[in-house]
């Protein structure tokens, strides 16, 4: 277990090494658990619970850096799939505010809402992509989420495990 007392740039780099590995899962194993086409996207949930973990600023940066990583790795529409992850990281980490972090209900629902801005986002900005198949699109659009929502759990508790975000929250004074 990690000490307690990490400041925000630890967590941050924490945090970066963390989507690092998964865009390295993301290339060998993501491909293994396909199932009709739809596979997770590793890089994209670490990026939501990591970046509400944060906060926004902290966020933001992990989101360029998740951009960065991504579009380095699939070779067509770099600028999209950058602004796509950046705005996502943005907005996760700007959820930390309005989110009782340790409820049980808040990772699939941050990574739902932040999986359906990313995808969006890279929708809008290239059209190319998935304007003259979309029913096929939607169907993998679909299933990531999916996947990405039940994969939410472990990949949340293994961060805050790991001492990622503030104290862990006690609403109802449970443990005080």
């Amino acid at each position: 277990m990690i000490d307690s007392k990490m400041t925000p740039g630890i967590q941050t780099v924490v945090v970066v090494f963390c989507l690092l590995f998964a865009h390295v899962l993301q290339g060998r194993v993501a491909h293994a658990i396909e199932f009709r086409g739809a596979h997770p996207d590793l890089p994209l949930i670490v990026l939501a619970c990591g970046a509400t973990l944060l906060g926004g600023a902290r966020g933001t940066a992990v989101g360029l850096w998740s951009g960065l990583l991504t579009a380095s790795i699939a070779g067509v529409n770099y600028g999209s799939l950058l602004a796509s992850r950046t705005i996502a990281g943005a907005f996760a980490g700007n959820l930390q505010r309005s989110m009782l972090r340790d409820s049980i209900i808040v990772p699939p629902l941050i990574v739902f809402s932040t999986t359906v801005v990313a995808e969006f986002i890279y929708a809008v900005m290239a059209p190319n992509a998935w304007l003259h198949h979309w029913r096929l699109w939607m169907r993998q659009t679909g299933g990531e989420i999916a996947y990405n929502m039940v994969l939410s759990y472990p990949i949340y508790f293994l961060l805050r495990r790991i001492r990622i975000g503030h104290k862990v929250e006690d609403p109802f004074a449970l443990h005080s």
